[in-house]
């Protein structure tokens, strides 16, 4: 029929299911088919060498999977078919424009993932704040689905780098353990494990060294996945697939701090800085701000639509810092989490449900 349907990948379509009976009848002009997450397109204080007529543009675009979609305690792990709860596709785009043609110039992309832990799991209800993950099947009855989950992110998006942000002293490790196991047990060669203990890493006043720290275990991983340049025809060599617990918190600050590290690249690869350029200098601040509080706008949102309050640790990726009034805004927030888990997701699980037709 020709219209955006055809070309629109079903598990990222929110309407399919509301919208059946238009499109049965052919009517698919009366309806678009709809995304969930984050979009925003910013211009860009950058000029590339002989075209610094042209403007350059920042875009961020984030789309929440419509399979087993839902909000946070409501729906963890992953189903029979290897959907994860709370998977997300986010593209980072730097692209110009030709100011005398209008036509697209040049044009770079990197996309990164998160998802709920791949194993069937779940966290009961009841007074304690964090409840203990338990495990719902055991391991060799987990595997094929897991399998399915591996294989259709090798399908789209080649080589992954699966890392793995949660405790590893505490309650999460029930559940992390038994996802490094299932890796093991894969043992794919396009498949690779990174385990970043953030808490124990990153707390305090070790905040600054931790990030250093996640650099040096995730940038080896980010050159060769590399992004894509259409110019040059090169293509991404794989993906990141970052989680924690939630998919939220930590892993919107990871996520952004292995994207800023491309995103210098490409300016470099494109001339606008110098190759020796680092973040800090003067002539990238305004350019770090800006996607900075990209990146952090996109966290909060994917948040909100997840939890139903902006992410905590949102002040380390605005300003890779924490601060006292950071922590009472998370404390703040995480008592929201708290009231809306106990009284209020169910219903806005069902109005998921209602919306997607399950």
């Amino acid at each position: 029929c020709g219209t955006l349907w055809e070309s629109a990948n079903p598990r990222f379509i929110w309407n399919y299911a509301i919208s059946s009976t238009l499109r049965s009848q052919g009517l698919h002009q009366w309806t678009v088919p709809l995304i969930q997450g984050f979009v925003e397109i910013s211009p860009v204080p950058m000029q590339i060498p002989d075209r610094s007529s042209d403007p350059v543009f920042l875009c961020l675009l984030s789309r929440r999977a419509s399979t087993r979609a839902g909000v946070r305690y409501q729906t963890r792990g992953m189903d029979a078919r290897g959907n994860v709860a709370n998977f997300v596709e986010t593209e980072m785009t730097l692209y110009s424009v030709d100011k005398a043609s209008n036509a697209l110039g040049n044009l770079a992309s990197f996309c990164i993932i998160r998802g709920s832990i791949p194993v069937f799991w779940h966290q009961p209800m009841g007074l304690r704040y964090n409840p203990r993950p338990q495990l719902d099947h055991s391991t060799r009855d987990t595997h094929p689905a897991f399998k399915s989950h591996m294989q259709r992110l090798l399908d789209s998006f080649g080589p992954i780098t699966a890392l793995d942000l949660v405790d590893s002293d505490n309650d999460e490790w029930v559940v992390g353990s038994e996802y490094a196991r299932h890796i093991r047990l894969l043992s794919h060669p396009r498949v690779e494990y990174i385990h970043f203990d953030y808490h124990a890493l990153c707390k305090g006043s070790s905040m600054a060294n931790g990030l250093h720290m996640l650099q040096e275990a995730t940038d080896s991983n980010r050159k060769i996945l590399g992004w894509s340049d259409y110019q040059s025809s090169k293509t991404q060599n794989g993906v990141f697939r970052v989680n924690c617990i939630d998919c939220l918190d930590r892993t919107n600050v990871v996520q952004w701090r292995i994207a800023r590290e491309t995103l210098l690249d490409i300016l470099k690869s494109w001339g606008c800085v110098d190759p020796s350029a680092k973040w800090g200098s003067q002539s990238l601040n305004s350019t770090e701000n800006l996607a900075q509080r990209m990146w952090a706008d996109n966290g909060d949102t994917l948040s909100q639509q997840y939890s139903g309050t902006g992410a905590l640790k949102a002040e380390v990726t605005r300003t890779g810092k924490r601060s006292l009034e950071g922590m009472l805004n998370d404390g703040m927030k995480s008592i929201r989490r708290f009231y809306l888990s106990r009284f209020r997701d169910e219903a806005r699980q069902d109005v998921v449900d209602l919306l997607l037709g399950n």
